[in-house]
């Protein structure tokens, strides 16, 4: 008769390849919050899901008379301007194509290589430029995050939101 051993044969597992590399996940969490708010897309481009659903669920509301009823149009984040603020607005900060004029997605990238998706022209995709400054239009931040530390500040832009108010 054999004798079972007393003591449980132990498996190593840390010698075993991952089957999937571990994902960024500070960048998943970069995109989950850009995609909420959709920060550099136009009102009428945004796509019904993050703060836009929110808004959207909660609007329109009335009084209990139905008198009067409050609908949301749209919302706006943060101040978009070029360093001298002659340039303003979320639709000046998108690319476009010098060679259709068209309006573009913030993720179509700029420079010789770029490739317009529309007239797919190559080299055509740019930036506005400020003709002031020359610079571009970018978010504008009243104190940059070093300052915020130092001086115990918040972090925040403003958050506008555009409400229509009908009155029967």
């Amino acid at each position: 008769m054999q004798k079972k051993n007393k003591y449980v044969e132990r498996i190593s597992f840390s010698k075993i390849k991952s089957p999937v590399d571990i994902p960024d996940l500070l960048e998943i969490q970069k995109k989950s919050y850009k995609t909420f708010l959709q920060i550099d897309e136009l009102p009428d481009n945004r796509k019904d899901i993050g703060i836009q659903a929110a808004f959207k669920s909660i609007f329109p509301t009335s009084d209990f008379k139905e008198i009067a009823k409050l609908e949301f149009v749209n919302y706006s984040i943060g101040d978009w301007q070029c360093k001298c603020g002659t340039l303003k607005g979320v639709e000046n900060a998108r690319p476009y194509c010098s060679n259709c004029g068209v309006s573009l997605s913030s993720e179509v990238r700029t420079g010789k290589d770029s490739v317009c998706p529309v007239c797919h022209s190559k080299g055509s995709v740019k930036y506005k430029i400020c003709e002031h400054c020359g610079d571009r239009v970018r978010l504008k931040f009243k104190y940059i995050p070093e300052e915020c530390l130092d001086k115990g500040y918040d972090y925040s832009v403003p958050l506008r939101v555009k409400l229509r108010l009908s009155i029967y």
